[in-house]
């Protein structure tokens, strides 16, 4: 199996975990077809849930940082 063929089967397991059928994405990937409409808004809705962790992610990290450099200063003094 190539690099990019293990990419792709890790990233479609991410977007489709066990028990959701893979042959949705397998059905157009790769072969230069569009997805299906349902594909593609089942895609786009996965999208946007990662975006929206990843914003929450990127929050938490926000306020660790902040809470660090709380820390670092409070042990200077």
């Amino acid at each position: 199996m190539s690099n990019r063929e293990e990419r792709w089967e890790a990233l479609r397991m991410y977007l489709w975990p066990a028990g959701a059928p893979p042959e949705a994405a397998s059905s157009w990937a790769g072969d230069g077809a569009e997805p299906s409409p349902s594909d593609a808004d089942e895609l786009q809705q996965r999208g946007q849930e990662m975006q929206s962790r990843g914003e929450e992610l990127a929050l938490k990290g926000a306020e660790l940082q902040l809470r660090g450099q709380e820390l670092q200063l409070a042990g200077e003094e």
